[in-house]
């Protein structure tokens, strides 16, 4: 099921730095400029399973999957189905690095990133708190270690 209209065409404009994030129905609508707003009235999980698939065709993306600690300690009975749904989030994003920071830590890192950068919002309907998953974009063919090696060679360079 498609409910990300041109999914890949806003993939292949997004890049290093830019930030992709899948909101539940609380997220707030945010008024910077670089922030796009959409809203899937589809299930939760099933447009993280289509943001996922749309990372696996963008050879030049590597997301980092930034969750809510949050997430981590709420139980069934704090949220019926809560227990199932993070469970289903982990299963989904096996394949991606994932780093689990408290929620504020998360909005601040991405605001800043928001000053400057794109961020696409897709917002589902999900009623469950703390289910948001925040994807980082990093460079899909160059690495942290490629960058560390190119950083030494030219601070060799620069102090000859």
């Amino acid at each position: 099921m498609k409910t990300i209209v041109n999914l890949d065409v806003r993939l292949n404009a997004l890049g290093h730095r830019n930030w992709v994030i899948l909101a539940d129905a609380a997220y707030p609508q945010q008024c910077a400029t670089g922030i796009e707003t959409l809203v899937a009235h589809a299930p939760h999980l099933d447009v993280l399973a289509e943001l996922v698939e749309g990372f696996d065709r963008a050879p030049h993306l590597r997301p980092v999957a930034c969750i809510d600690a949050e997430l981590g300690f709420l139980r069934d009975d704090d949220i019926p189905g809560v227990e199932d749904m993070r469970e289903s989030i982990r299963k989904k994003l096996s394949s991606f690095q994932i780093e689990e920071t408290p929620h504020e830590e998360i909005l601040e890192n991405m605001s800043v990133a928001a000053s400057v950068y794109k961020v696409l919002v897709v917002k589902t309907p999900c009623l469950i708190p703390y289910s948001s998953v925040f994807f980082r974009l990093e460079c899909g063919y160059w690495g942290d270690e490629q960058e560390k090696a190119l950083r030494a060679r030219l601070e060799t360079w620069w102090q000859q």
